[in-house]
């Protein structure tokens, strides 16, 4: 979510194993080690922008304790959207595939 202020929940891919982190404004809130290499990222958007987020490993999501008030942008309202990112030059790229994209 991104808009005057930002949070992420991605998938990283350390030397010691994946791990699922939640960055808001660029800061790690939460941390979880151990990820799979398949997950499911969830953001349920609430009245007034109070953006919640869990992931799922199988079936079952588990909530992120941290909940993020999402603010408009400067331009547009707050958007939301997914990335792939190889942030070392000499490391191997990495890819995304997303099955699906859903607004409810």
């Amino acid at each position: 979510m991104t808009g005057e202020s930002f949070a992420t929940l991605s998938l990283k891919k350390k030397a010691a194993g994946n791990q699922i982190v939640m960055r808001v404004n660029g800061a790690e809130k939460f941390v979880r080690r151990g990820a799979q290499n398949v997950v499911k990222l969830r953001v349920a958007i609430k009245h007034g922008g109070l953006c919640m987020f869990s992931f799922a490993m199988g079936d079952d999501f588990v909530p992120i304790p941290r909940k993020f008030a999402a603010r408009k942008g400067v331009w547009l309202g707050a958007k939301l959207g997914l990335y792939s990112l190889k942030r070392c030059a000499d490391s191997p790229g990495g890819h995304v595939d997303i099955d699906y994209f859903r607004f409810m």
